[in-house]
């Protein structure tokens, strides 16, 4: 019985990894199709890298178990997109971590860790706000 609660984790982080890639891959592309190549605009260069990484870690914390053992792989996984093309362009790894500061894509994580934060401050106080249920009903 222990054993298949292991496997049903298993089974939801890798279901939940692997949504929030094809999210990120799929969902920003419509919303930013207006963008043409020659544009360098901020709205068309950097917003869908914010848009994406945000997206990935929401996907990923509210779909995938609440574990380490998810965690771990989903955060590997965050760093390695956020700084794949520096390393696909040959990057030392001292150059990538030196890029990861100016990386967009880290930005979205860092705002969806806000709205996490804060959908679990509320989340928190709204349950503190329910009258206690140990009151006799005589």
């Amino acid at each position: 019985m222990v054993s298949s609660g292991v496997f049903l984790n298993i089974g939801k982080s890798i279901l939940a990894l692997a949504l929030a890639i094809f999210v990120i891959f799929w969902f920003p592309s419509p919303a930013f199709d207006a963008c043409f190549p020659d544009n360098n605009s901020y709205v068309c260069s950097q917003w869908p890298e914010i848009f994406a990484g945000c997206m990935f870690v929401l996907v990923s914390y509210f779909a995938g178990p609440k574990s380490k053992y998810h965690y771990i792989p989903a955060f590997s996984l965050f760093a390695y997109i956020g700084s794949a093309e520096h390393i696909r362009f040959g990057g030392q790894l001292l150059d990538v971590l030196y890029q990861i500061p100016s990386q967009s894509f880290y930005y979205g994580g860092i705002i969806a860790l806000v709205v996490i934060t804060g959908v679990k401050f509320i989340k928190r106080n709204w349950v503190q706000s329910v009258p206690n249920k140990l009151i006799n009903k005589d």
